[in-house]
């Protein structure tokens, strides 16, 4: 006789042991589970990559949102340096410089808890060459910061600003050479190799920083109250002119040549056409400004100059 399929008692269905899961769904169920812990709340928005399976995932905060201060530093300078001496233009370029300073504090912050959090995008960040082209906008934030500190606050609060104001700029200076002769090595010294075609304007993105802050020491040097350390100022302003300007030439060069050939860059980038009156614009400026300024620090240098003239006639005759 068939009774059909025998169904076990109650009591030993629920006494079975649970199965064991297998140990790949296990481990695929754990990285699950700590994605979605890391890409919930402030994590997803400072994390910038992370590795996932060999493939790495773009989110929200990357390197190129200090164009924004950048751009921002500019409009604040803009707005002060009016030939209007209108009130309201005063007040606007401070409120303006204010949230500058509160933006780039903010990226500042969130730059350094993604990488502490997330060590590996210190190495990803550096071998992707659009985003560490990016790194540049930071001391070009800072140049434009000092120049808003010695136009607002020397006046207001006295000369320790002044003092400040040339700390940061030092400190800049040696941001700029960093990323003007460090983030182009990177791109020497990648193995893949980048068509001409690929090429575009942000390769002047590590250039520029220099430029603006040849322009800020011509600034800077302006209210140090010392010649001996505004002439120091203004040397290595002109050091880091001639150092970003024709730089800057020699890569615009190869950006014509680009444009001639595989005429104007995708849609995507087709902003960066606009690129090459940076170091233009702010490269006559800073000449002018650093012109400006040596014309007064040098008569009251005269024996640094005769010094510093010595130094070199002594250099060349002894490589001589």
């Amino acid at each position: 006789m068939d009774l059909g399929p025998v169904i076990p008692p109650p009591s030993t269905i629920h006494d079975r042991p649970p199965q064991a899961q297998p140990k790949h769904m296990a481990d695929a169920d754990a990285h699950t589970v700590s994605n979605d812990r890391d890409e919930t709340g402030w994590r997803k928005f400072v994390k910038y990559f992370t590795p996932s399976h060999n493939v790495a995932m773009t989110d929200f905060f990357t390197t190129s949102w200090f164009t924004v201060t950048m751009g921002t530093g500019i409009v604040s300078i803009l707005l002060n340096q009016f030939p209007y001496k209108a009130r309201w233009l005063y007040c606007l370029s401070v409120i303006v410089f204010v949230l500058n300073f509160a933006l780039f504090m903010l990226f500042v912050g969130l730059s350094i808890l993604r990488f502490a959090m997330w060590p590996c995008t210190r190495r990803i960040t550096a071998n992707k060459p659009t985003q560490a082209l990016y790194l540049s906008t930071i001391p070009t934030t800072m140049s434009t910061l000092i120049n808003m500190m010695v136009f607002v606050c020397v006046p207001a609060w006295g000369e320790w600003v002044v003092y400040t104001a040339w700390g940061l700029w030092m400190a800049d200076a040696v941001m700029s050479l960093i990323c003007a002769l460090w983030l182009p090595f990177l791109l020497i010294k990648r193995t893949i190799e980048t068509p001409l075609s690929g090429y575009t304007a942000l390769q002047l993105f590590p250039i520029i920083a220099t430029v603006v802050a040849s322009a800020s020491a011509g600034v800077v040097a302006n209210v140090i109250p010392r010649p001996e350390q505004a002439l120091a100022t203004v040397i290595v302003g002109y050091v880091l002119w001639g150092l970003g300007v024709p730089s800057a030439l020699f890569i615009m060069v190869v950006y014509f040549q680009r444009l001639a050939i595989h005429k104007l860059p995708p849609r995507e980038v087709i902003v960066s056409c606009f690129m090459p009156i940076g170091p233009l614009g702010m490269g006559g400026f800073a000449i002018s400004k650093l012109g400006n300024v040596a014309m007064r620090i040098f008569a009251l240098t005269k024996r640094s100059i005769h010094l510093l003239v010595i130094w070199r006639i002594t250099s060349e005759s002894s490589c001589a």
